[in-house]
């Protein structure tokens, strides 16, 4: 699969990264090069335009992944750009030794109109209807998540299984 190529030049701040142009609705791909090796907990802000009567612009955060050669891979849902819109802005960050986000350049974001038809709603902690086969009963447990109001995630598997 096909990514979008961004490459930070942490001795060169006061260089814009480059121009990202997505779909509304869409999700994207991203290939980050170039952060130190020191660094940890990438991800990319990307700002969308309000929705109208909103006095300020949603933001929205795609965490990634570090491969083994040191790039970082960012995958962006489809909630991420939920409006077409010019001249908006991407930021990557990631967080020093110390835990302490680290600023690694910005850049231009375009959201263009197109026909992919996402998802505008972010998906729940853990999608309804997830299932978990038992590989000994051949049956299927249904999964759930819930957070609680300290954010504490609990995760429970129904005991009795179903036939599909």
């Amino acid at each position: 699969m096909e990514t979008i190529e961004i490459t930070v030049c942490p001795d060169r701040l006061n260089w814009p990264l480059r121009q990202v142009w997505v779909g509304a609705l869409s999700s994207a791909d991203f290939t980050v090069r170039g952060v130190p090796s020191f660094l940890d907990g990438l991800r990319i802000i990307f700002t969308v335009p309000p929705e109208v009567g909103e006095d300020t612009a949603p933001v929205y955060e795609a965490v990634g992944t570090k491969n083994a050669d040191g790039t970082w891979h960012v995958y962006a849902p489809p909630f991420t750009f939920p409006r077409p819109g010019v001249n908006l802005a991407y930021n990557i960050l990631a967080d020093d030794t110390n835990g302490n986000p680290r600023w690694l350049g910005s850049g231009v974001l375009e959201v263009r109109d197109c026909p992919a038809d996402g998802g505008a709603t972010p998906p729940p902690v853990v999608p309804r209807d997830t299932y978990i086969r038992n590989p000994l009963t051949g049956k299927y447990h249904l999964l759930t998540a819930s957070v609680d109001e300290d954010g504490n995630l609990t995760i429970n598997l129904a005991d009795e299984g179903i036939d599909r």
